[in-house]
């Protein structure tokens, strides 16, 4: 009697961001959004780092996890790289500077105090580092990611393109 093996691989992205489809928002989008609606009153500090990946690239990673061998049993980080929060803001900044985005810093507290959901969800990441390895996303299956400044600016045009920010 045969058996027919199973192979799995598992792939880990980080926060996604890139194009949205739709207009219907996410969490990751929404910290886009929000930036860009001036509703994110600043700065945080300790600031936050985020890990990234374009939503494009986490696809590719799962087109190509269907075709390479020798991939069973393996955990594979999808990452493009890292952004804190400053960057973020400063990359939206430049690309939209009529946009009422906010550069100063504002403490725990005064994110604790802010009711927006968007700013809520990231209060636990203050302060932390969350490092997350591409190694074998690029060497096992040989992606090439977009940089996350490229996918921050993607994400926000569209954004804007859809009426989700102005």
């Amino acid at each position: 009697m045969q058996h027919d093996h199973t192979e799995v691989v598992v792939l880990l992205p980080s926060l996604i961001l890139g194009p949205p489809l739709s207009t219907q928002e996410n969490s990751a989008e929404d910290l886009v959004a929000e930036i860009l609606r001036g509703n994110y009153p600043g700065i945080p500090d300790p600031e936050i780092m985020y890990n990234i990946v374009d939503v494009r690239d986490a696809a590719m990673g799962h087109c190509l996890a269907l075709f390479k061998p020798n991939l069973d049993g393996q955990r594979i980080s999808l990452v493009a790289g890292k952004a804190n929060h400053s960057e973020i803001a400063t990359w939206l900044h430049k690309q939209y500077p009529d946009n009422p985005v906010k550069g100063f810093k504002i403490s725990a507290e005064e994110m604790k105090n802010n009711q927006n959901p968007a700013i809520q969800i990231s209060i636990p990441l203050m302060g932390k580092k969350y490092e997350m390895n591409n190694h074998k996303s690029i060497e096992r299956l040989g992606i090439k990611y977009r940089s996350v400044e490229d996918t921050v600016h993607d994400t926000a045009k569209q954004l804007k393109k859809l009426g989700v920010a102005p």
